[in-house]
């Protein structure tokens, strides 16, 4: 997916989507998401982001899912200057965020990371989250999503002012129940 926001208003964000057609429901069961996603901005990756969200069933899918009043994000930001980037992973409840881990920043890294192809693996249950990302250690979060099934949404998003710049997902599989 690719975005081209040099025509744009200052200050206002483009969002392109992918909604996965199927509703995920870990009410009783754990879902995990496997995806891989491909930064391929290899020069300015300030205020560009790729990633996935799940919000909740009803959502309206014309509006910017990362403002949804819930829900749950994991997303690669761009870290000025260059094409580095910082994983984000980021709990809405109420329009507010609850839970955020942004791999340290800004007491470390704020450099950010160059990331090019990163798989992932998440896994939602009733009380829990986790993920998981090839060389990383693992994020455990012991607290509930907030919602109990939802969409999901495969996405680049960018600020105005920026040429062409595009971000890739494949591999991607949705299972049922505990996967280790």
């Amino acid at each position: 997916m690719g975005l081209d926001t040099l025509k744009r208003k200052p200050g206002e964000m483009s969002v392109n989507g992918l909604v996965h057609r199927e509703v995920l429901d870990w009410s009783e069961d754990p879902i995990t998401i496997r995806v891989a996603m491909d930064w391929l901005e290899k020069k300015n990756a300030s205020y560009l982001s790729v990633g996935l969200l799940l919000v909740p069933e009803g959502f309206d899918l014309a509006s910017d899912p990362r403002l949804a009043e819930r829900n749950l994000a994991l997303f690669f930001a761009g870290v000025p200057p260059g094409a580095q980037a910082r994983r984000v992973m980021r709990l809405r409840k109420a329009k507010s965020t609850v839970w955020e881990d942004l791999e340290g920043w800004p007491e470390r890294g704020k450099e950010g990371r160059s990331i090019g192809r990163v798989e992932v693996e998440l896994t939602i249950s009733d009380d829990a989250l986790r993920l998981r990302e090839s060389g990383r250690p693992d994020v455990l979060v012991k607290r509930p999503v907030g919602f109990s099934s939802g969409r999901l949404i495969l996405f680049v998003a960018s600020q105005s002012n920026a040429p062409l710049r595009w971000g890739g997902f494949s591999s991607l599989r949705v299972l049922r129940g505990l996967v280790d």
